[in-house]
């Protein structure tokens, strides 16, 4: 999924589909995916929870290379293996970057829960 697509549209409805866990949360979290793109997330915060630019304030900063986006989202990206600095540097509180593993987890689980019945 491309980085624009991911930011504006799926993230929005899986927030609106998870909004328990999203409102639960608080903190920014300042996405640039090099060559790409630049996104903020204020988690928690359902009036605008996404906006395109990176908040150099924001409480977590994530610099990751798009094949390291990409390994991000089908879940293959590992935060402490990643050796090379250029591929992903992260600023700040990292725990934020898990709980948001977590809404879109709760997300895929639940689409796949969906298919299983329809099938």
């Amino acid at each position: 999924m491309h980085a624009e697509r991911f930011f504006i549209t799926a993230l929005p409805h899986m927030i609106l589909d998870n909004m328990d866990a999203f409102l639960a949360s608080c903190g920014t979290i300042s996405f640039c995916v090099v060559g790409v793109g630049k996104w903020t997330l204020f988690l928690g915060n359902c009036r605008q929870p996404v906006v395109r630019g990176f908040l150099r304030s924001a409480d977590l900063r994530v610099r990751l290379s798009a094949g390291a986006f990409d390994a991000m989202l089908s879940g293959d990206l590992d935060t402490e293996q990643v050796s090379h600095p250029a591929e992903l540097q992260l600023v700040g509180n990292r725990k934020l970057l898990a709980r948001l593993g977590q809404i879109i987890l709760q997300d895929a689980q639940r689409r796949q829960s969906t298919r299983n019945v329809a099938a």
